[in-house]
């Protein structure tokens, strides 16, 4: 009887491996007749279509850019977002990571397009052979070359389909390449909008242009950080042109400041620009003085808290009283030292761009350089002091390098807000703020 079960147990171990190994070979079979199939299709594609579009093919039929993403970056996502764990609830905050993560995402396609774009047009058209081929289970890697380049592709099986998930020379994976690349910013955990500028290689940093939120609601990521701001009424609403997203701003005594954690290095970044207009402005509104601290637009740069969470901001400001180029500072406890870029009703109704260099304006106020992080920004449309009411609009946040203002490459993007159609955009006007720090009314130069 012994002897029977020890056969029975024997017999089924040995169905056991047979089936694994059958399934085993089944899947290496399967792996590699799919990638013959693609590699086919690529060869035979390149006589038809040109390299971008090519490029934007094989990427979007073969490469799972989520896992791509996880191998590069790993929890950079979350790690950049933790400070949102303050304002958003547990639901709220799970969305915004998703939210970022799509972001993060077609960044980045973007570049793999863009990089096998190149790849594919260096090559003179050579017909791409497989020259190495190996399959364990639901992973693989194949090596295919072309006269002297060779890559490799790692491969993997799920939910049935097959797909790349990384790629390689003898040297370095793409996924390594690609970490390399952004290695500050994950070590320091920038926004995901300093990422995504590095990845697709450019100048300027879109710290926020609402293009990402639906009209009619408060602006994603956004929120308020006083306990006291939760009954009351946020008059901040994302509208739409017929070319661009901006955010209203009205109140009429509830004065909320909104809030968005946004990291950069403001020593890589120190220009920041954006356009805002001023509808309504509270009458009297001096900035100086308690009873009459009031502002149709004003826009925060938040660079540090010291040890008792009070923050270091600069608050730019368009006042009604004010004349432009006044800088100063309420004679209270942890009050933003203030710069008057904009005053009174001369250019109520227009979209004006404003340029500035915010370190130089830290300098300047504080005496000292800020930090290689800045903490986020902030918006504040208030009306409270005054008991009467304000109304304004925000758009298109944005930070730079030194090297494009001194380089003309900054030049006034806010035309696209007018809407001659319904009146709403009202006129552009540039102002630029080169050196904010110095005392007087900032140039001016006529805009569209």
């Amino acid at each position: 009887m012994n002897g029977y079960r020890i056969m029975t147990r024997c017999a089924a171990v040995a169905v056991l491996i047979l089936g694994w190994a059958s399934s085993s070979l089944a899947s290496r079979a399967d792996g590699h007749t799919w990638f013959v199939e693609q590699l086919t299709h690529l060869n035979e594609a390149r006589a038809q279509s040109n390299p971008q579009s090519l490029a934007v093919d094989l990427v979007e039929r073969l490469v799972r850019v989520d896992r791509f993403s996880q191998r590069a970056f790993d929890d950079y996502l979350e790690r950049s977002l933790e400070d949102y764990e303050q304002f958003l609830a547990p639901e709220e905050l799970l969305h915004l990571v998703e939210q970022h993560r799509l972001q993060l995402h077609d960044a980045i396609r973007t570049r793999l397009i863009a990089d096998l774009n190149g790849w594919l047009g260096g090559d003179e058209g050579r017909e791409w052979q497989l020259v190495d081929a190996k399959f364990d289970k639901g992973t693989g890697h194949v090596t295919v070359s072309a006269d002297t380049h060779a890559v490799t592709l790692y491969l993997r099986r799920q939910d049935g389909q097959w797909s790349v998930t990384d790629a390689g020379t003898q040297q370095i994976r793409l996924s390594d390449h690609y970490r390399r690349l952004v290695a500050d910013i994950l070590d320091s955990d920038y926004s995901l909008a300093v990422l995504k500028a590095r990845l697709k290689e450019r100048h300027d940093v879109v710290i926020e242009d609402f293009s990402r939120s639906r009209p009619g609601v408060l602006p994603e990521g956004w929120g308020w950080r006083r306990k006291r701001d939760d009954r009351k009424a946020k008059l901040y609403r994302v509208q739409e042109t017929a070319n661009k997203r901006y955010l209203a701003a009205q109140d009429t005594g509830a004065s909320v400041i909104l809030l968005k954690w946004s990291h950069w290095n403001p020593h890589e970044h120190p220009i920041m620009t954006w356009c805002w207009r001023a509808d309504a402005l509270p009458p009297g509104g001096d900035e100086r003085f308690s009873h009459t601290n009031d502002s149709a637009a004003g826009i925060y740069v938040i660079y540090s808290q010291n040890w008792l969470g009070l923050p270091k901001q600069i608050k730019y400001v368009w006042s009604t009283t004010l004349p432009e180029g006044t800088v100063d500072r309420r004679d209270m406890i942890a009050r933003p030292y203030f710069f008057v870029l904009e005053s009174g009703e001369k250019h109520k109704g227009e979209w004006v761009f404003e340029m500035t260099d915010v370190v130089k304006d830290y300098e300047r106020v504080f005496g000292s350089s800020p930090k290689d992080r800045t903490l986020g920004i902030g918006l504040l449309t208030d009306a409270n002091s005054t008991d009467s009411y304000a109304a304004a609009y925000y758009a298109d946040i944005r930070v730079w390098p030194r090297e494009a203002r001194e380089d003309g490459q900054i030049t006034d993007y806010c035309g696209d807000l007018r809407e001659p159609a319904t009146g709403h955009g009202g006129q552009s006007r540039t102002t630029f703020a080169v050196n904010s720090t110095e005392a007087g009314a900032a140039a001016k130069a006529a805009g569209e």
